[in-house]
């Protein structure tokens, strides 16, 4: 018991180091999103004034905090500073951007009054992800009232480890389904980059794992040093997409340090150009595990995903055969090769793959996806249907 305190009291004292600490009590509010990733959005979608909780390093209420200190005592953990957040403010509605939040699934268990929401963000796997809210399930019940997913194999899955309490609907990515596609003259490849700053990444499994050039990276530079030659073979221009918000000179030098003669342009992955109506611009996307790409391709756009590379390298990184998650489309299994995905490296079989799509008619490219599209990551123009089935959740429980 006392090192369990020890540990929770240094959570506390995490909880208040390098946060603007708020003195006064949180307002009122009948619905809240937890944490700030998509709260643009999500409050866009509402017709109703929407409050936000904060549960990055980004402001903390004291009162709030002692409070669930007081209550709980030896037992404290974060999670109870949630709990008592909501229990203050005492929304009807909770909604979550953030779809693998061990604490957000928790809040249910003590909050059984309030209707918890939440809406998938981007593409998961079962390693270093689903694996870990696995995990940390063993000291929490995981549930949920409503859950909205990118298709219905993962809304199936999902729905193995989160109690669905009332029910799950497939609609694609709110942030893509929100930027309409329009048709233009597309020219060049895309290749989009999943490179990872060692220095950014939590714990030294993950600085070792996603740091690491014989691990993370290596698949990366495999299918973007094929894309290099494939360009330049054939005239056409390369841009890479980066991973970072900014401009990042460790990123770009880290492929032209690698990657002889690289001939690209550079993107930052926010730049000013919008980064899904910026995809429709391109002749093909290629990339690896990134939601963006799927994201490509619930657009209709040609794309090439080789997940199933970066699969090998993953497994051979943690001397496992166990499914972890990235091949292609997870948790549904594909074949290890298709319309828009393979696993093979070498640049004989890449040409081949790239000229077979770059040769198929936009309608034919249309039907091939049909299926696809609706497994994987469904595409709803506008979010009509989220803003419809939202609308209501909204009147019923407000």
């Amino acid at each position: 018991m006392i090192m369990n305190f020890l540990k929770n009291f240094k959570l506390f004292i995490s909880l208040l180091i390098n946060r603007k600490i708020i003195f006064s009590l949180p307002a009122k509010s009948k619905c809240v999103v937890f944490d700030k990733p998509g709260f643009d959005v999500i409050s866009k979608l509402l017709n109703i004034k929407t409050s936000l909780i904060y549960a990055r390093k980004e402001k903390i209420y004291l009162s709030i905090l002692l409070i669930s200190l007081l209550k709980y005592l030896f037992k404290w953990k974060p999670l109870f500073y949630y709990v008592e957040y909501l229990k203050f403010i005492q929304p009807k509605i909770c909604i979550s951007f953030i779809d693998n939040s061990s604490v957000f699934f928790s809040l249910k268990t003590f909050c059984p009054e309030i209707i918890f929401i939440v809406i998938q963000n981007g593409t998961r796997s079962y390693h270093n992800d689903l694996s870990r809210l696995l995990f940390l399930k063993k000291d929490n019940r995981y549930s949920v009232d409503y859950g909205f997913y990118f298709g219905k194999y993962v809304k199936n899955y999902i729905s193995k480890i989160i109690k669905i309490n009332i029910k799950t609907y497939n609609f694609g990515s709110i942030r893509n389904n929100s930027v309409k596609y329009v048709k233009r003259h597309k020219k060049g490849i895309l290749f989009i980059s999943e490179f990872r700053e060692k220095n950014g990444l939590p714990t030294r499994r993950e600085q070792k794992f996603l740091g690491e050039n014989k691990y993370w990276r290596k698949p990366d530079l495999i299918v973007l040093k094929n894309l290099n030659r494939f360009c330049k073979k054939n005239k056409i221009k390369l841009t890479i997409r980066g991973s970072n918000k900014k401009k990042n000179n460790n990123e770009i030098n880290f492929y032209k340090q690698h990657i002889n003669n690289l001939s690209a342009s550079f993107m930052p992955f926010y730049s000013k150009t919008n980064i899904y109506s910026s995809l429709d611009r391109y002749k093909l996307a290629v990339f690896l595990t990134s939601t963006l790409g799927y994201e490509s391709i619930a657009r209709g756009n040609k794309s090439l995903c080789y997940s199933g590379l970066r699969a090998q390298y993953v497994s051979n990184f943690l001397n496992s055969k166990k499914e972890l998650g990235y091949n292609f489309g997870w948790p549904k299994k594909f074949s290890k090769s298709g319309i828009c995905w393979s696993d093979k490296a070498n640049y004989k079989d890449f040409e081949k793959k790239i000229n077979q799509i770059l040769s198929v008619k936009k309608n034919n490219w249309e039907i091939f996806l049909k299926n696809y599209r609706k497994d994987i990551l469904y595409y709803d123009k506008g979010n009509s249907k989220l803003k419809s089935h939202l609308k209501k959740i909204i009147k019923k429980h407000i």
